[in-house]
């Protein structure tokens, strides 16, 4: 069983609408789908009672950028973004050590759909794999900032 607690979704833009589903979430065989909305803001997900994280889980960030991504699981702390413009490229920290392209624990980000360029606003969402180290922890806390106005 798992729960997802939308925790916090800052000011918006004036006259931007808030999501009407913040965060949700469906788990399908071995693989938990965790769709998440809103330009700025926070989300725990948690695993509750006895068992395991699926074999797979996958964060669908629908926001028309992506400045800023993180997640805190325990005492690791990583952290991603997307370039707002030109071709797709995606970086990543962990605790503040900027990961290489073939680190297996890096933030794997994919584009969908796929795009080989990033323009702003982007119209589809952004699919993040988390990272199987992650999920022996039993909470992810995750915030985000679709991009700096």
């Amino acid at each position: 069983m798992y729960s997802l607690e939308y925790t916090k979704q800052f000011a918006l833009p004036k006259g931007a609408a808030k999501a009407e589903k913040p965060a949700t979430f469906k788990v399908a065989e071995d693989r938990l789908v965790v769709d998440l909305h809103g330009a700025i803001a926070k989300a725990t997900l948690q695993k509750k009672g006895e068992g395991n994280w699926p074999a797979s889980v996958v964060l669908r960030l629908h926001t028309s950028g992506m400045e800023h991504f993180e997640i805190v699981a325990g005492e690791t702390k990583l952290s991603g973004f997307v370039q707002s413009h030109g071709t797709f490229r995606h970086f990543s920290s962990r605790n503040g050590v900027q990961q290489k392209a073939d680190d297996p624990k890096r933030l794997q980000i994919e584009l969908k759909p796929k795009a080989a360029a990033v323009a702003i606003p982007h119209k589809g969402f952004f699919e993040i794999t988390v990272p199987t180290d992650l999920l022996e922890q039993p909470e992810l806390h995750l915030s985000w900032i679709d991009f700096y106005r």
